[in-house]
């Protein structure tokens, strides 16, 4: 008997069992490979952070982005505390302009890391975010706790960072500003409702978000990763890649 053209229904089963298992062995690549491009692009961003950075430092008497400018700081044009994502100046190195009054703490997404865990929840009507959930400028050392500290309030001088390409300027992180002490308190940010961070108090921490570990852009511009076994003050002595001041 001759057999009309066609699959029968063994063979058919059997080429979507073949896919079925092409499918799954791809799966995890792709994910991977997902992962690997966002790590990339945020950092890209950082290093475009630490570029405006020394943009900024010409303009400003060779003075890096100030951490925090107090609303009392004598040089001060306005009457309200300036984060550094909140300076004017540096926005608009980046192309980070506010689109309105309202919006004035808050950026587009898309100049901030695309995997931190704090971002869907956090995303107000006009689709901004507060950049403090996502990156956060080096401190170690510069005298946080002394809201008149000059290098606080006016910026780090170039000449007084060392061995810039060693030093952490920016990285993934919980709050706006980063410090040695607290890059051993991260645990987590999916945790807790609308995945916003429930451990640890967030001040000051490090986001190991990036296959365990961190993006950094450092002094000199450049930008990489690095493990939390490599930033991480629980595990080694780590002075080296955060104290910067000489």
């Amino acid at each position: 008997m001759r057999r009309e053209n066609g699959f029968t229904l063994i063979e058919l089963l059997v080429v979507i069992a073949i896919l079925s298992l092409l499918v799954s062995l791809l799966l995890p690549s792709l994910s991977k490979a997902k992962e690997l491009a966002k790590e990339v692009q945020c950092a890209v961003l950082l290093r475009n952070f630490g570029t405006a950075n020394h943009l900024f430092a010409q303009d400003h008497e060779e003075r890096f982005l100030p951490v925090r400018t107090d609303r009392d700081w004598p040089k001060n044009p306005t009457n309200d505390n300036i984060n550094w994502y909140r300076n004017d100046d540096f926005r608009a190195l980046l192309h980070a302009t506010r689109i309105s009054w309202d919006a004035r703490y808050r950026w587009d997404p898309k100049f901030l890391c695309p995997m931190s865990g704090r971002g869907p929840s956090l995303i107000q009507p006009d689709g901004t975010v507060s950049p403090e959930k996502y990156y956060g400028y080096n401190i170690t050392g510069v005298g946080a706790q002394d809201e008149f500290n000059e290098r606080m309030n006016a910026g780090v001088r170039i000449t007084d960072v060392y061995a810039m390409g060693e030093k952490l300027m920016f990285a993934d992180g919980l709050y706006d500003r980063l410090d040695r002490r607290a890059s051993c308190n991260y645990k987590d940010e999916f945790s807790g409702s609308n995945g916003i961070y429930t451990g640890t108090a967030s001040t000051y921490i490090a986001a190991y978000r990036h296959r365990g570990g961190l993006n950094i852009v450092y002094f000199d511009g450049h930008a990489g990763w690095r493990s939390r076994e490599e930033t991480d003050t629980s595990y080694r002595d780590v002075t080296g890649l955060w104290n910067f001041i000489k």
